[in-house]
């Protein structure tokens, strides 16, 4: 399921802290309107520290300026059975931040004019049965290829990205490709397929030659399967339907090209720098760079990722961490603050008033609703709560509910009738309609 959200759950207290000596600003910026590492430290514990109290972050966080580390923490656990802290080497799935990854090479190939944005993808999957769909199409998330093919089956073995392309050719388009834009990451494994086929290389070999070697990304691996030995591998957690449990351990092969990276904070770093100079191709940096700027992020399976860059300031801040919830978000948007001097309160925790509601109420709102660009995602009820796919809602009375992955609010939504047309989803005040659009 995709929100605009973000992560979190208890972590076990572990703290690593690291303070760079000095600070990279632009020239064109003023020094006096940015704290030094010292004070930006400071601001960024203070904010937090209500978060950390009550569990609510864990994972890693880099504020770089010109490219320079200037604050480190890492917080929380890599391992709560385990008793494993987080540290700055810890491994994480990158998530959706895949995906330029896999953009950068298309362009790159592009660019070596081995393939051309506007080619059909049939010209390189004999039989595809969407064979119309162009590249440019599955870049931009109007090919009409559904957001996920696979099953919870599938997702716990290995698959390639070939799989998933086969799978996507036997299941039916959302709708005509280029007449709408919904986001895919099963389109972009397919992309990452094309790829592979353009090329005559395997993914996970185009990404360390194209990507991690020019880099220098020290601690990144394009795909880390179940079977796969990868030292300090971190586990993610999840709100379950009363308490934080450890995440469902998926293979994340289906996800190639799309979601499948592991990497730590200090090499995305790394990469968005490789990015912004240049070194991964100018054609990339232009397709990539919007406006001088980075804004990635993804989430998937008690994973979550972000990193911003914002080219007035200089300023890169990133965060990577294995607890879903809604506490980096929070963070997300008050960093660009902390790091302009601003003061900024303690973040919080929302505290709503938990209540039991019977299954029987609860199975009124079973169904399939509109969920941000999940079309028809299906709510259902088990273990005494109700669930937005795999997402839980705790009841705080019969029509209202707290969702703890993004902290988001979420009530009965009815029309000028008085009858109920779905829910409306509310994140930090924002709302997102969800309209019921039929039953399981």
């Amino acid at each position: 399921m995709r929100l605009p959200i973000a992560v979190t759950h208890p972590g076990l207290g572990f703290v690593c802290v690291t303070l760079a000596a000095s600070l990279a600003v632009p020239a064109s910026a003023s020094v006096a309107t940015f704290p030094d590492s010292a004070a930006l430290g400071r601001a960024i514990d203070t904010c937090v520290a209500p978060l950390l109290r009550a569990g609510e972050l864990s994972g890693q966080l880099i504020i770089a300026r010109g490219g320079k580390v200037v604050v480190q923490r890492c917080w929380g656990a890599a391992d709560r059975e385990r008793a494993i802290p987080m540290t700055p080497t810890t491994r994480m799935c990158i998530a959706s931040i895949t995906k330029p990854v896999n953009q950068a090479i298309a362009v790159q190939l592009e660019h070596e004019h081995r393939l051309a944005y506007s080619d059909s993808i049939g010209r390189y999957l004999s039989g595809f049965a969407h064979g119309r769909i162009t590249i440019q199409q599955l870049m931009t998330h109007s090919a009409g290829v559904p957001h996920r093919v696979t099953t919870e089956s599938d997702e716990l073995r290995a698959m390639t990205a070939a799989d998933v392309a086969e799978r996507v050719g036997r299941a039916a388009l959302l709708f005509e490709p280029g007449t709408r834009s919904v986001y895919s990451s099963a389109g972009y494994t397919v992309l990452a397929r094309v790829l592979e086929i353009a090329a005559g290389s395997t993914w996970d070999a185009l990404v360390r030659e194209r990507v991690i070697g020019p880099a220098r990304l020290e601690h990144t691996v394009p795909n880390a399967g179940l079977a796969m030995r990868l030292p300090e591998r971190a586990t993610a957690y999840i709100p379950g339907a009363r308490a934080v449990v450890p995440s469902m351990k998926k293979d994340l092969g289906f996800l190639t090209g799309a979601g499948s990276m592991w990497s730590t904070a200090g090499d995305l770093l790394r990469l968005s720098s490789a990015v912004l100079d240049g070194t991964l191709g100018p054609q990339v940096r232009a397709t990539v760079v919007r406006r001088g700027n980075l804004r990635w992020s993804g989430s998937t399976d008690g994973f979550f990722s972000y990193l911003d860059h914002d080219s007035t300031t200089g300023v890169t801040g990133i965060f990577l961490g294995n607890l879903h919830s809604g506490a980096p978000a929070l963070l997300r948007e008050v960093l660009p603050k902390l790091a302009r001097g601003e003061s900024v309160p303690p973040l919080m925790k929302p505290a709503p008033a938990l209540v039991r509601v019977s299954e029987q109420v609860l199975k009124r709102y079973e169904g399939r609703y509109d969920v941000a660009s999940n079309i028809g995602l299906p709510f259902t009820v088990h273990d005494g709560a109700l669930w937005a796919n795999d997402w839980p809602l705790w009841a705080t009375s019969d029509t209202t509910f707290f969702s703890p992955r993004d902290y988001g609010i979420v009530t009965q939504a009815r029309d000028s009738t008085g009858a109920v047309t779905g829910f409306n989803w509310s994140i930090g005040g924002n709302p997102y309609p969800c309209p019921r659009r039929g039953d399981l």
